[in-house]
């Protein structure tokens, strides 16, 4: 559950899914590995974590509910 909160304010979630293809190079990695992130969350490094964080403009609060 608790990965799924995180899963949808990092990436999204139906019609304000992020897109990889426009993320990737922004994270510094290709599209296959977005989209293998979507997929299993626990796998994106803490670097990777903070910039999507930025690029989703999430409030403090929601990078601490992700990060708890």
């Amino acid at each position: 559950m608790k990965h799924e909160k995180a899963k949808e304010l990092l990436f999204g979630k139906d019609a304000t899914q992020i897109v990889p293809a426009r993320v990737a190079p922004a994270l510094g990695v290709g599209k296959d590995t977005v989209y293998r992130w979507r997929k299993n969350i626990g796998s994106m490094p803490l670097d990777a974590l903070i910039i999507l964080a930025r690029l989703q403009n999430l409030s403090d609060e929601q990078k601490a509910e992700i990060l708890s």
